[in-house]
């Protein structure tokens, strides 16, 4: 999905708001990235022209922690618990804010003028699978972080297409026993800290499965 931040708003004013996807979390990433943004989860909620308005004309408001994790992800800050340094704003001793621009009526896009075409060759069991379960999964990409719903997918094997509309996605690391072994071992305090280190990056290294319904 062709998402982009294109203004600021405040947290609790009357536009309309809308989950903001993982497509979505990327571009406020990218926004905050380029524009060296630098404020806390506090701010967004509390400070003026903090929450972010996206092209399809709907508001992004997260909670402090989700908007704290979204900036230290801008920052380069990628340890489990990094969202904490930029939850309130006393954390904050140099910030750099959005300024007001208008929200004019040209910034805005139907969805449809934002859905994306995915081009993916894949081999002959999954492609059938694909076929009879509207389901692909694999360990996330890159390539796939602008995927969100209603973005069309073209699946090809040796001559043959698939094309499916998206319905729904799912990020996230099996739960199984390994993970929860690591992730024990993570939020052990008793630990040195270097030995919590260790624990941290053991359960970052996980991969992340990217689950798509498709239609």
């Amino acid at each position: 999905m062709k998402h982009k931040v294109v203004g600021w708003t405040d947290y609790d004013d009357s536009r309309k708001s809308a989950p903001v996807s993982y497509a979505k979390y990327c571009a406020l990433v990218r926004e905050i990235r380029e524009n060296d943004y630098f404020f806390a989860g506090e701010d967004h909620q509390e400070r003026p022209c903090c929450a972010p308005v996206f092209n399809d004309g709907t508001k992004g408001i997260l909670s402090r922690r989700g908007f704290g994790g979204c900036m230290a992800d801008a920052h380069g800050y990628t340890d489990p618990y990094d969202y904490a340094l930029f939850t309130e704003s006393v954390f904050i001793k140099k910030g750099k804010y959005p300024k007001y621009t208008p929200l004019t009526a040209d910034l805005f896009s139907p969805r449809a003028d934002l859905v994306e075409i995915f081009e993916v060759e894949v081999d002959e069991t999954t492609f059938n699978s694909i076929e009879d379960e509207n389901c692909w999964e694999i360990v996330t990409d890159k390539r796939y972080d602008y995927l969100d719903v209603d973005d069309v997918i073209h699946f090809y094997n040796e001559g043959r297409i698939l094309i499916k509309t998206v319905t729904s996605l799912d990020r996230d690391r099996k739960h199984d026993d390994e993970y929860y072994k690591r992730y024990t071992a993570m939020q052990d305090f008793n630990l040195s800290q270097q030995q919590r280190k260790k624990a941290q990056d053991d359960f970052m290294a996980l991969p992340v499965y990217l689950k798509i319904w498709v239609k």
